[in-house]
């Protein structure tokens, strides 16, 4: 799975990349609008994680360019007291006004986005958010799953 983290922090404080390659994702970094656009075009982007606010235009111009393509994003909000994750794009379906995810949250989503294809038994039961954000990746028929997306085509403007 490859993930494309957006914005400086990510370049200043790797610890969300470190996790996240520890749990089997490939990261790139953008750190600004331009930069991202530039590596959607030439690269395989599963997930989008970026930062509300970039040095060149804001993470929901990103998300819209993101529409249409079989990717998702989140966009991380700051707050005095921590931040959240706001999904934005669910596999290239707009998404935006749908609850912002505590850090926990995410990080739990996370976990079910790395696996994917894992079965769930019925004391287990997929998590809200997994079902949510998940349905491209599981088929009708119970214990039967599509084959993983395609590399998207991105022509971003």
């Amino acid at each position: 799975m490859n993930v494309l983290l957006v914005g400086q922090r990510w370049f200043d404080d790797q610890t969300l990349a470190i996790e996240l390659r520890r749990s089997g994702f490939r990261c790139d970094f953008a750190s600004n609008l331009k930069d991202a656009r530039r590596m959607l075009k030439l690269n395989r982007v599963d997930l989008v994680l970026c930062k509300a606010i970039l040095p060149d235009g804001t993470g929901f111009g990103l998300a819209k360019t993101l529409e249409g393509h079989p990717v998702s994003a989140f966009i991380m909000l700051e707050l005095e007291d921590g931040h959240l994750w706001m999904p934005a794009i669910d596999d290239g379906r707009d998404c935006i006004g749908r609850v912002a995810l505590s850090p926990d949250k995410f990080k739990r989503l996370l976990e079910d986005f790395s696996d994917p294809l894992r079965h769930f038994t019925p004391a287990e039961p997929p998590t809200r958010e997994f079902r949510e954000f998940h349905v491209s990746h599981r088929s009708s028929t119970p214990g039967k799953h599509r084959k993983a997306r395609k590399s998207p085509s991105l022509v971003l403007a």
